[in-house]
């Protein structure tokens, strides 16, 4: 099987390719969170909803700073990705999954532990 590269052809069917598993992923993710939402709201009560809801906005705040940089980094890989500098490339790849890494756990503990 030959391998297509998103930068080959019409960008058009490469993005709708690309964004349709995106898209599916977020709707199963908000369906989990409707699910959770009921089961925990139903079955432990109103406080423990509440809860979940209020410590939910530091685990948005930690997710948008880590997107942040997975965003930042992600500049950087397309363009290294674009002039073919793979070991270079494998490098940043490496580095933005261990910063975000780090980040993460650093950011998870100082909020919620």
């Amino acid at each position: 099987m030959k391998r297509k590269l998103m930068t080959e052809g019409p960008p058009f069917g490469s993005i709708i390719q690309f964004a349709i598993p995106i898209m599916l992923t977020e709707i199963i993710q908000q369906v989990y969170t409707i699910a959770d939402s009921i089961v925990v709201g139903r079955l432990i009560g109103v406080n423990a909803f509440a809860a979940i809801s209020a410590a939910s906005s530091f685990y948005w705040l930690i997710l948008m700073v880590l997107l942040g940089f997975s965003h930042g980094f992600g500049t950087l890989i397309a363009q290294l990705f674009g002039a073919k500098k793979t070991t270079e490339l494998r490098r940043t790849c490496a580095l933005t999954l261990w910063l975000t890494t780090v980040i993460g756990i650093t950011l998870t503990i100082l909020f919620f532990g």
